[in-house]
């Protein structure tokens, strides 16, 4: 048996143990969308379908690719980069993105967990929508897109490449603790990074193809840190854009709740505070660093907390000492 056909079986196995099912729950049968009058599982039935023709067609590209029909050229194969490297991982994308889906399914239409929590999910779902109002008034992405959100262990985004939707997944803590849904508008941010565009000279481009533009100027070649966190940076920006103090005040408490440790070398400058301020995972900003993002978008915006931020971070630095 041909490897293409192995890895078909493979992919051909997942989908009737795990998509089938999710669309048959979904009233998929009649395969009529418009008929199901509960839009929220409208929106999740639209986006099944229109996840298992992307699965369907992304496998295939690769699976074609690395083992081509006789005569034709395919994928160029390397040792980081083998045929079975590729296609587990894209298996394992398509596995996480299925149980994100079920969770969804199950919290909001077989309805799992009690209503007053279901009932819940409704109203973030409507935070988010007036989260996203910002960037869909300016035109950044359009009008007819999506939040749905979703009960998780922690906060969390997918934000996918197949419809216009992002999934936010809200810890089951918010339920009771509102304050824990203060970082869903960063969340946010993530999606319109993504998939917003703004007009430059006249054309629309995408925020993260005029980030990239930005950080390759001569000013900024100087800050390599600047492409590693620019899409958090966007995020925490379009987070404060939208909920201002609050948010801004819920980075300092995290920076300094934060436990990870370093892993290489911490700044001479940063003798006077714990080391785990000063640590670059290589994606996210420096914990100390990000509280100051906030401040500053606040500074410019001229609002007027931000000046008693800034001095509660300086003082809480200072602490440090």
């Amino acid at each position: 048996m041909s490897p293409h056909l192995i890895w078909q079986q493979r992919l051909d196995a997942f989908l009737d143990a795990y998509i089938i099912p999710l669309r048959n729950s979904l009233d998929a049968a009649s395969a009529a969308p418009l008929n199901i009058p509960d839009p929220t599982k409208k929106l999740l039935f639209t986006t099944v379908v229109a996840f298992q023709e992307f699965a369907e067609t992304h496998f295939d590209f690769f699976n074609h690719g690395f083992f081509p029909p006789t005569g034709t050229d395919g994928h160029i194969q390397t040792p980081a980069f083998s045929p079975m490297h590729v296609l587990s991982q894209v298996l394992a994308r398509i596995s996480q993105d299925v149980h994100l889906m079920q969770q969804m399914t199950l919290q909001r239409v077989i309805n799992v967990i009690p209503d007053p929590m279901r009932t819940f999910l409704d109203q973030t779902d409507n935070l988010a929508a007036r989260t996203l109002k910002l960037a869909v008034d300016r035109q950044w992405v359009h009008a007819d897109s999506y939040i749905l959100t979703f009960y998780e262990r922690m906060l969390s985004a997918r934000v996918v490449p197949f419809v216009r939707l992002a999934w936010i997944g809200i810890p089951l803590t918010a339920f009771k603790a509102r304050r824990d849904l203060l970082a869903v508008p960063h969340e946010i941010g993530h999606y319109v990074y993504a998939n917003g565009k703004i007009p430059l000279n006249g054309t629309p481009i995408y925020v993260w193809q005029w980030l990239q533009q930005v950080q390759a100027e001569q000013e900024f070649k100087d800050y390599p840190w600047l492409a590693e966190w620019a899409e958090e940076i966007f995020a925490d920006i379009y987070g404060c854009l939208v909920a201002g103090d609050a948010i801004a005040l819920t980075s300092q408490l995290i920076a300094e709740q934060s436990s990870r440790g370093p892993q290489g070398a911490v700044a001479a400058d940063a003798e006077l505070l714990p080391s785990h301020l000063f640590h670059n995972n290589g994606h996210h900003p420096m914990p100390y660093f990000r509280p100051l993002v906030y401040i500053r978008t606040l500074e410019r915006l001229g609002t007027a907390g931000s000046a008693e931020l800034r001095k509660r971070w300086e003082r809480k630095q200072l602490s440090y000492s």
